[in-house]
């Protein structure tokens, strides 16, 4: 059986997303900055009227900051009852990997498993470990627990 993967480059590092998670890949936009920025929360994204946290990747596994650019992407992300969009650089392509060849990948705050793709090391990101970290990171979900998201000002959003 095979597993297929959305895969996509932050710095020099590869990383995926098994697919059945991904709703959809957008182009950058203007984010709105939230209240309480922390490292891992970006901005926020009003896509079609919900308001979505966008996670800084490189901030979760300790690349540098960088500005947002024209080429980078938003990739929106279904996990249970939860929604988040993470920023990316590019590179976004699908690739479909043997399930015997994903290997575990510990002591990571946001990967858990591997796979060797094109002859390089992709990661996979765990959703898990991904929701914790916009759980404990999103300034909506702490200032309005179980209130809903509020509504951003007008940049970051997606009709």
């Amino acid at each position: 059986m095979n597993v297929q993967l959305l895969q996509f480059r932050v710095g020099d590092h590869r990383f995926a997303l098994r697919i059945e998670a991904v709703r959809e890949v957008l182009r950058a936009v203007a984010l709105t900055e939230p209240i309480d920025r922390s490292r891992r929360i970006e901005g926020l994204l009003n896509l079609r009227g919900r308001t979505l946290p966008v996670v800084d990747l490189r901030g979760a596994v300790g690349l540098p900051e960088k500005p947002m650019a024209l080429t980078d992407a938003l990739v929106v992300i279904d996990h249970q009852d939860a929604s988040w969009a993470l920023r990316v650089d590019g590179g976004l392509t699908t690739i479909e990997a043997a399930a015997d060849a994903v290997q575990s990948c510990r002591h990571s705050p946001v990967m858990s498993e591997s796979v060797q793709a094109d002859g390089r090391v992709t990661f996979l990101l765990d959703l898990n470990k991904l929701r914790a970290l916009v759980e404990s990171s999103d300034p909506l979900r702490r200032d309005h627990a179980g209130a809903g998201h509020a509504e951003p000002a007008a940049a970051g959003v997606v009709e």
